[in-house]
């Protein structure tokens, strides 16, 4: 049994997610304001596909693949 939920604090657990998934924010936010005619909207956009994008690889990686 694993004991991680002893040690680190769901809090501690959302920066470690966030700071994995923070490249996926950066080229989501590029590749959104490249492709919309409005930058802000798309960067906005693309910004959040970015994230979950890179989050669900990052669950998948982990508890699949891994």
């Amino acid at each position: 049994m694993s004991d991680i939920g002893g040690i680190l604090t769901p809090l501690d657990l959302a920066v470690m997610l966030l700071v994995a998934a923070s490249p996926g924010l950066v080229l989501g936010g590029v590749i959104g304001a490249y492709w919309f005619r409005r930058r802000l909207p798309g960067a906005l956009i693309g910004t959040g596909a970015g994230f979950v994008l890179c989050a669900a690889a990052w669950v998948i990686y982990l508890t699949v693949l891994k």
